[in-house]
C-alpha cells in the first residue's frame, strides 16, 4: 500500500465517522397511501442539530404506499433518507428490518398515523444524554379531540423506570420510542410474535423493553419529547383496538412470569388487567391448538395448565379478597 492509498483510507474512515447518524428516525406503515402525507409533511419539519437518518418501511403494502415512499425518498432534506421493504406481514419483523440497516447511536421510533414535534429529535438526545437513560418514551397527545380517548400518555412530570423493574403496559408508548442502539446488542431485537400483526396482537413494545429493564438498562418517561396521534379510531374500533391489548398483554404476562416467576405478585396486584389478561391468555392458547399445533397443542396446553394452576389459583383469591 502507497503513501496516497494509505492517506486516502485515514480520509475515508475519518469522514464516515464524522457523517455517521447520532439518531435513525424509523416509521413503518402498511397500506396507508390514502392517510400517509400528513404524517410525512410532519417529518419534513423536523430539524435536528446532530447528524440523524430516516428509515421509512413499507411492511408488504397492496396499495400505493411503496410509490408514495419511493417518491419521498427523493426529497432533499437535512438527513440520509432509506426506503426499504418487509413484505411479511407483522410490525416487529418490519422494525427488525429496520434495525439492520440503522447506523444510529440512538433508535428513535414513530407510528405512521402520528405527528412529531419538530424539535423531537433534539429533545430524545438531550433527555437521554442529561438523565443517563437507555431508552425513553415521550409524550403521546390526541391530534384530532373527536377521537377516542386512547392510546395517548399526557403525564406533564417526567418518571424513570430503574433496571431490573416491571414495566407495566402503557407507561411508554411504541408510538413515541427512543432505544440505544447498546440495548439491542445486547437484549436482541423485538419478538415477531408481539406487535400488530404478529400472533399476539400487540404489546411488541413492552415486551422488549421489559426484557432491556431486566438486562440492567434504565428507561424514563419524558414529557418534553412530544408526538401527535391521529388514531381516527372511535365506537366498534375502539373495542377492537381493545381486545387485542387485551390479546398483547396476556401473552406478555405470560411470557414474563413463565421466564421470570417473581413478578407474579406485581401483576395480581393489578387486579383488573390481570383477570382480563388471563381470560385472554387462556383464548390464546385454546385457538393456536384448534388451528396451528393439532395433538402437539394439547400436550402444550396440559403442560401450560399444570404449571399455571399454582398462580391462576393465587389469582382468583386476590380477586376475591
Amino acid at each position: 500500500m502507497d503513501q496516497e492509498q494509505f492517506i486516502l483510507m485515514i480520509d475515508s474512515d475519518a469522514l464516515e465517522a464524522v457523517i455517521k447518524p447520532t439518531i435513525s428516525l424509523i416509521m413503518s406503515t402498511r397500506n396507508r397511501g390514502h392517510r400517509l402525507q400528513p404524517c410525512l409533511r410532519a417529518i419534513e419539519r423536523l430539524k435536528c442539530k446532530r447528524p440523524w437518518e430516516l428509515i421509512l418501511i413499507d411492511n408488504g403494502s397492496t396499495d400505493e404506499t411503496r410509490t408514495i415512499l419511493d417518491d419521498y425518498g427523493q426529497l432533499h432534506l437535512d438527513a440520509e433518507i432509506t426506503i426499504a421493504t418487509e413484505p411479511r406481514a407483522g410490525l416487529s419483523r418490519a422494525l427488525n428490518k429496520c434495525l439492520e440497516l440503522a447506523k444510529g447511536e440512538i433508535i428513535a421510533f414513530m407510528d405512521d398515523d402520528c405527528y412529531p414535534n419538530s424539535d423531537l429529535l433534539d429533545r430524545i438526545i438531550e433527555a437521554m444524554e442529561r438523565r443517563r437513560l437507555d431508552y425513553l418514551g415521550g409524550r403521546v397527545e390526541l391530534f384530532d379531540r373527536n377521537d377516542a380517548h386512547i392510546t395517548i400518555k399526557t403525564d406533564s412530570q417526567p418518571s424513570d423506570i430503574p433496571a431490573h423493574s416491571y414495566v407495566r403496559p402503557g407507561l411508554l408508548h411504541g408510538c413515541n420510542m427512543a432505544i440505544r442502539r447498546r440495548v439491542f446488542d445486547r437484549v436482541g431485537s423485538f419478538d415477531s410474535a408481539f406487535g400488530v400483526g404478529g400472533f399476539f396482537r400487540s404489546s411488541g413494545d413492552v415486551e422488549f423493553l421489559q426484557r432491556a429493564s431486566l438486562a440492567g438498562f434504565i428507561g424514563g418517561y419524558e414529557p418534553s419529547v412530544i408526538t401527535s396521534h391521529h388514531h381516527r379510531r372511535q365506537g366498534p374500533a375502539v373495542a377492537r383496538l381493545r381486545r387485542s391489548y387485551a390479546v398483547g398483554r396476556g401473552a406478555f404476562y405470560a411470557k414474563l412470569t413463565l421466564f421470570n416467576p417473581s413478578f407474579m405478585g406485581k401483576l395480581l396486584a393489578e387486579r383488573r388487567n390481570a383477570a382480563g389478561s388471563t381470560f385472554a391468555l387462556l383464548k390464546i392458547f385454546y385457538w393456536t391448538i384448534r388451528r396451528n399445533m393439532g395433538i402437539a397443542g394439547y400436550v402444550s396446553f396440559g403442560f401450560f395448565l399444570y404449571f399455571a394452576a399454582c398462580p391462576f389459583v393465587a389469582l382468583l383469591r386476590r380477586l376475591r379478597s
